[in-house]
C-alpha cells in the first residue's frame, strides 16, 4: 500500500508502472546527465548489457530524452514561438528587449545551465547591434550593490533620497576605467521623457516609438531626483553588459530556391590563377554552376548575433504589451541581501515571464 516511486520518478496518475514519468529535481544535474550519459535503448548493442534473465524483448534502459510526441510538441512549440519573435524582431536593434525562450523545450532542456547561466531565465535590453556584434545587458540580476546617486560635490548612497536600488548584474564584461561606475542608466517615465532626461536607446525610433527605454547618465538622475522629478525607484541601474559576436557569411539563392549559406573564408576565389585577364567568364559560369556562390559573396551579411540566437530558439523577443509588466516588475527588485534573495529570485522570474 506504500507509494515505491524511487527518488526522481513521477507517476503520471494513470498507476501503471509503464507510465512512470522520471524527472530531476535538479536541473543542472539533469543537464550533466543529458550530455554525459548516453544509453542505448536496445540491449546488446554497445550501450546498456542485454538483460541477465535473457528476456530480449524488454527493453532493461531509459532514455532521459525520449519524450515522445510530447517532443514533437515542444519542437513545434518552439518553432512558433522562434517564427513569432522572428516576425515582431526580425532585426534585433537597439531598444529591443529579449529574454531566455520560454518554450516547453527550453523550460526542460535549458541550454544555460551548464553553460553561460548568467543567461537562465534572464530579461535582455539590447544596446547595440551592427555588423561585428550584439551588445546587451541583462536587467533582473541585482546585485549587492547599491547604486550612488550624485548630488553637488559629493556622491551619497541612494538611501539619502529614498529607497535603495540595486547596481544590476549586466554581464561579464565591462568598460576599461570604469569597473567601479555603473555601465549604464535607465528608465522607462513619461514625466522624464518629457523632460528629455536622457535619449532613447533607440535613437532612430523616437519619432515612431516615443516610449521606448531610455539612457541616462548618474549626473541626469541624479539631478532628477533633486528637482523632484523622480525617485531612485524610476532608475534601472546595470553595471557590465553582455556580447554576442556574429560571423559574416553569404547568402545566395540556387536557381530551384534553396539558400546557400557560406562562410567568409570561403568567398574568396579558389585558384589565384583566375585572377588572370579573361578569367572573369570562367569564374562566373563556374558560380552559377555552383548554385550562385558568387551571388552569396555580393550578399554579404552576418550570422549569429542575439538574431541568431532568437532563430536558434535559445531567446525570444519580448512583446511589446508586455513591457510595462514586466519593467514594473523589475524595479520592485532590491539590493541583494540574506533577506531579500527570495523575493528577488521571484520577482526575476516575474518579469522574465511577464505577459500581455
Amino acid at each position: 500500500g506504500g507509494d515505491d516511486r524511487g527518488e526522481g520518478e513521477e507517476d503520471d496518475g494513470d498507476g501503471g508502472d509503464d507510465e512512470k514519468v522520471r524527472r530531476f529535481d535538479d536541473l543542472m544535474l539533469f543537464e550533466w546527465a543529458r550530455e554525459r550519459l548516453v544509453f542505448s535503448s536496445a540491449p546488446g548493442d554497445g550501450g546498456e548489457p542485454a538483460d541477465p534473465d535473457g528476456d530480449d524483448g524488454d527493453d532493461t534502459t531509459h532514455d532521459i530524452d525520449d519524450r515522445g510526441d510530447e517532443s514533437d510538441a515542444a519542437i513545434d512549440d518552439m518553432i512558433r514561438r522562434a517564427t513569432a519573435s522572428v516576425r515582431s524582431g526580425s532585426r534585433i536593434k537597439p531598444g529591443t528587449f529579449v529574454r531566455a525562450s520560454m518554450t516547453p523545450a527550453a523550460g526542460e532542456r535549458s541550454p544555460f545551465l551548464l553553460d553561460e547561466q548568467e543567461f537562465h531565465k534572464c530579461v535582455v535590453l539590447i544596446l547595440q547591434d551592427d555588423e561585428s556584434v550584439t551588445v546587451g545587458v541583462i536587467l533582473n540580476l541585482p546585485s549587492s550593490q547599491e547604486a550612488d546617486f550624485f548630488f553637488g560635490d559629493v556622491t551619497t548612497m541612494s538611501t539619502s533620497a529614498g529607497p535603495t536600488i540595486p547596481q544590476r548584474y549586466g554581464g561579464r564584461y565591462g568598460v576599461k576605467n570604469r569597473s567601479s561606475d555603473p555601465f549604464v542608466w535607465l528608465h522607462n517615465s513619461d514625466e522624464l521623457r518629457n523632460a528629455r532626461v536622457g535619449s532613447p536607446v533607440d535613437k532612430d525610433d523616437v519619432d515612431r516609438d516615443p516610449e521606448r527605454v531610455w539612457m541616462c547618465s548618474r549626473e541626469d538622475a541624479s539631478a532628477a531626483v533633486s528637482a523632484g522629478l523622480a525617485t531612485p525607484r524610476d532608475f534601472v541601474v546595470v553595471n557590465g553588459f553582455s556580447v554576442w559576436e556574429k560571423t559574416p557569411v553569404g547568402i545566395s539563392a540556387t536557381s530551384d530556391g534553396e539558400i546557400v549559406v557560406v562562410e567568409e573564408e570561403e568567398l574568396g576565389d579558389d585558384d589565384d590563377d583566375d585572377d588572370t585577364e579573361g578569367g572573369d567568364d570562367d569564374d562566373d559560369d563556374d558560380d552559377e554552376e555552383d548554385g550562385g556562390i558568387g551571388d552569396a559573396a555580393a550578399s554579404l551579411e552576418t550570422a549569429g548575433g542575439m538574431r541568431g540566437e532568437v532563430w536558434n530558439g535559445r531567446f525570444e523577443v519580448v512583446p511589446a504589451a508586455a513591457v510595462p509588466a514586466m519593467w514594473s516588475m523589475l524595479t520592485t527588485q532590491d539590493v541583494l541581501t540574506e533577506d531579500t534573495l527570495d523575493t528577488n529570485v521571484q520577482r526575476s522570474n516575474e518579469a522574465w515571464e511577464a505577459e500581455i
